[in-house]
């Protein structure tokens, strides 16, 4: 537990200086960061519309698991629309 808390306030202090030196960025690192906090954001937030501005409307997730017991692999897949809230308008 403490190794998780540890590596969750690491983790705080390296985005707290990565904003912190984001003026002075130039555009494209500063559009890759806000797509990137869009996409962070948008997904545990639940907001729609930063989610939209983050990923292409063709986006494929794709994972690869493999159950424990069988030793049977799946792939699994998101799309935009899986990734935006259920809540939210087409």
């Amino acid at each position: 537990m403490n190794r998780l808390l540890l590596t969750v306030l690491a983790v705080g202090a390296l985005g707290c200086a990565a904003v912190a030196a984001g003026a002075d960025l130039d555009p494209e690192t500063a559009a890759i960061r806000t797509t990137a906090l869009n996409y962070i954001d948008g997904f545990y937030t639940g907001d729609a519309g930063r989610m939209e501005r983050a990923v292409h409307p063709e986006l494929a997730k794709r994972i690869v698991t493999t159950d424990p017991k069988t030793g049977k692999s799946t792939l699994g897949q998101m799309s935009a629309m899986t990734l935006k809230p259920a809540d939210s308008a087409p």
